[in-house]
């Protein structure tokens, strides 16, 4: 039985806290595979375990679900009887109410620890889904941003990070291209609408938007011909931009395990027009240059009747 309460601590303490860490992370953005050594999810474990331990520890007797005065006591006697039937037969009469009270001063850390770790994981999540927004905020302070990148990125599918605009500073004006090329030669590209990725952390579909093809084996010819004239100068030379076809369909999708290279752009869209009643900058250089204007004008046409006279 000793052996068994040992191990429902030792689960409940380390091995919970990073659990809950990835679970609230993962509702966030698209985690890396879990695959790690022995070695990082031991250290991963005991930051996600400890830190929160001493927190909890520190604030036990704040707030509601104190911890009890005499739980060390009651610590002892659990111990104790666990230890031996002997010594279970000798403290059965004090056992269940020691257990009882042993119970509720584990909860009452427990709970701190959890309620740190759900505080902390929320945190982290939220500055990975606005990591190039937060990221730009702290570009001063390198040492900040340097410890930022080590426990955010590392936590992020390498695919999500490629293909998606995390770390761009304004998400909403950028958009993900990607040419793709397939295992069997084929050259597409398009905007990214859409991908999956695998628990393993693979790339299992990529949906674009606006797809084309490129026209590889025309282009191919049109080279060689070219290539083959003596006058070159009566010829145009082929340019690869022009070979793309648009494929029929505003979406198109991809199987990951037949894409052998994805190059990946970050493109401005299309401009919007801008309300400058809810731009107070736009409003403010608009006044200055109608205040210039104004100014400026008249002084300019009184020269000019000043002249023809």
């Amino acid at each position: 039985m000793l052996t068994l309460l040992l191990t429902v601590l030792a689960t409940a303490y380390f091995v919970v806290p990073l659990l809950l860490c990835r679970t609230v992370v993962g509702c966030f953005l698209i985690r890396r595979s879990m695959a790690a050594s022995k070695s990082e999810e031991l250290m991963r474990g005991a930051l996600w375990s400890i830190i929160p331990l001493v927190i909890a520890w520190s604030t036990r007797n704040l707030l509601l679900f104190r911890f009890p005065a005499d739980a060390k006591a009651k610590a002892e006697i659990v111990f104790t009887a666990l230890y031996s039937d002997k010594l279970f037969d000798e403290l059965h009469l004090v056992f269940f109410p020691s257990f009882i009270g042993f119970v509720h001063a584990n909860l009452s850390l427990l709970a701190r620890i959890y309620l740190v770790v759900l505080i902390a994981s929320v945190i982290l999540g939220l500055i990975a889904r606005n990591f190039g927004v937060v990221r730009a905020q702290f570009r001063r302070h390198g040492r900040l941003t340097k410890w930022m990148h080590l426990l955010v990125l590392p936590l992020i599918s390498e695919w999500h990070i490629a293909l998606s605009p995390m770390l761009l500073h304004d998400r909403d004006q950028y958009g993900i291209e990607v040419d793709v090329m397939m295992k069997g030669g084929v050259l597409y590209r398009g905007r990214v609408s859409e991908k999956k990725i695998g628990s393993d952390g693979s790339l299992q579909t990529l949906l674009l938007d606006k797809p084309d093809r490129f026209r590889h084996n025309d282009f191919v010819r049109d080279c060689s011909a070219y290539e083959a004239q003596d006058d070159k100068s009566v010829v145009a030379k082929p340019i690869s931009s022009e070979y793309w076809r648009p494929i029929p369909g505003d979406l198109f999708l991809l199987v990951g395990s037949e894409i052998s290279s994805v190059n990946v752009r970050h493109t401005l869209r299309t401009l919007i027009s801008v309300n400058p009643l809810e731009d107070k900058n736009l409003t403010k250089l608009i006044s200055e240059l109608s205040r210039i204007v104004n100014v400026a004008l008249p002084d300019a046409l009184d020269r000019s009747n000043r002249q023809s006279s």
